[in-house]
């Protein structure tokens, strides 16, 4: 029988700005994904040290959703900090961010890799001191329709 302490634990970070004045940015697709994710599931989220966090019980695994209160270009202080605290290891964490270079409704699941330019994603790799992370990325890029005359 399993206990608590004989669980995996994964964290998953959704990317985003803290704030009403933000809350609609498609920079805060991150957390637009985690909240929708919370009203499938029936969950809700907490404030509590540098971010919102909330803990799902999902096919015997313990899954930690985060939403950074440290703003975009801080948020590897508060992904440091939850791995420590609930002792995660890096092979169980999962980064939603936005991607400006891929087409909207496009979305990119990576095992590792670069920034690519994301503030957020820069921090975390600072913070942590690796890439070797997953992250899944949603394309916010405009597509441009040229119409001829």
């Amino acid at each position: 029988m399993n206990n608590l302490h004989s669980i995996e634990k994964f964290l998953i970070i959704g990317l985003g700005n803290p704030g009403y004045l933000y809350r609609k940015n498609r920079h805060n697709l991150g957390f637009m994904i985690l909240d929708q994710i919370s009203k499938k599931y029936f969950f809700s989220f907490s404030k509590k040290k540098f971010g919102f966090i909330s803990k799902f019980n999902y096919d015997n695994k313990l899954l930690f959703f985060l939403k950074p209160s440290t703003y975009m270009n801080q948020s590897g202080i508060a992904v440091k900090y939850w791995m420590i605290q609930e002792k995660i290891i890096l092979k169980n964490i999962i980064v939603i961010s936005d991607d400006i270079y891929l087409n909207f409704g496009r979305f990119r699941l990576r095992g590792q890799g670069g920034s690519g330019g994301h503030n957020g994603l820069k921090n975390i790799e600072k913070e942590i001191g690796t890439s070797h992370y997953a992250r899944l990325r949603f394309g916010i890029k405009k597509k441009i329709i040229l119409i001829k005359k």
